[in-house]
């Protein structure tokens, strides 16, 4: 049996050396369960030595790694379905290289897998890490389940283990916005979550800044739900209820206008304020281009 671990790498030129560390003596185990573990590093043209790390000990280790590189920053979402569309296997290992998500789960993860599960993925039952951010990303996701036009697990990551016939299937879509986590919910193949606390950052710096969490909030609310256009629809029957008796109040008892007014344009601007974003999206995806595009010139992968 061969699993493919797919790991995206950006800017972390300090966690690849622990990180191939551990997946070594992973692969030595299974190695004698009769698994062969591949492994294929996603450079998402990283601007330090990351590359250079890859190359140095794809030359030095005896087991077999692979890389593919980018010609500039596609995202982390993109990262994983070039892995996905480009590497064969019988089965998918998702794991990033900052080791937060310890790539050990995945002895517990195969023997679910031997359990006829199609998608084994971690659960962040435990955080560690800014107190507020893990609120307010936990809200996130609370409001997320409520809302998705799916359904959605929350706490999930694409930290996982998926069965090729999920990887075929997830290779279909075409959107120029792949959220993955979205995906798993719309595919509704048998799926189970493994509770686990997620490590901090051992070496390097995380590549989120604020504004890279909000614009994968915005990106994952989009994918994942149609709430926003939906909600224009709830509210026009408030407003033309509003409408009503603020007109009538106006014409008998000489109400301030001016409240009526400014109700009516907050709604428009709420209503093409959330049309816009879903109409953006669509005329991204209707351009057709590619997810991503890969720099022949320093990548080898297998097709």
């Amino acid at each position: 049996m061969d699993i493919q671990v797919i790991t995206p790498v950006l800017n972390e030129e300090k966690s690849i050396l622990p990180y191939l560390k551990i997946i070594k003596q992973i692969k030595t185990n299974l190695k004698k369960r009769g698994v062969n573990l591949k492994l294929a590093f996603i450079n998402n043209c990283s601007n330090d030595n990351t590359l250079e790390v890859i190359k140095k000990e794809k030359k030095r280790l005896n087991f077999k790694i692979e890389y593919i590189s980018f010609t500039r920053n596609f995202g982390y979402q993109a990262s994983i379905f070039c892995g996905l569309e480009k590497l064969k296997a019988d089965a998918y290992f998702i794991n990033d290289v900052d080791l937060e998500d310890p790539p050990e789960m995945i002895n517990e993860f195969l023997k679910l897998y031997k359990r006829k599960y199609k998608i084994i993925y971690g659960i962040r039952s435990v955080r560690k890490g800014n107190i507020l951010m893990n609120y307010f990303r936990n809200l996130y996701y609370r409001i997320l389940k409520r809302v998705a036009d799916n359904d959605f697990t929350p706490y999930m990551a694409e930290f996982s283990l998926i069965d090729k016939e999920v990887r075929n299937e997830l290779i279909r879509n075409k959107s120029n916005f792949p959220f993955l986590r979205s995906e798993f919910s719309y595919l509704s193949y048998k799926k189970i979550g493994v509770n686990y606390i997620r490590n901090t950052r051992q070496t390097g710096k995380t590549n989120y800044s604020f504004w890279g969490i909000l614009k994968f909030a915005v990106t994952g609310f989009l994918s994942t739900s149609t709430f926003l256009l939906r909600l224009n629809t709830y509210l026009s029957f408030l407003i033309i209820f509003l409408n009503v008796i603020f007109l009538f109040l106006y014409l008998y008892y000489n109400f301030n206008f001016i409240y009526l007014l400014f109700i009516n344009i907050s709604f428009i601007i709420l209503m093409l304020s959330s049309i816009s974003l879903y109409i953006a999206r669509i005329y991204k995806d209707n351009l057709n281009r590619p997810l991503f595009v890969i720099d022949n010139d320093n990548s080898k992968f297998e097709t």
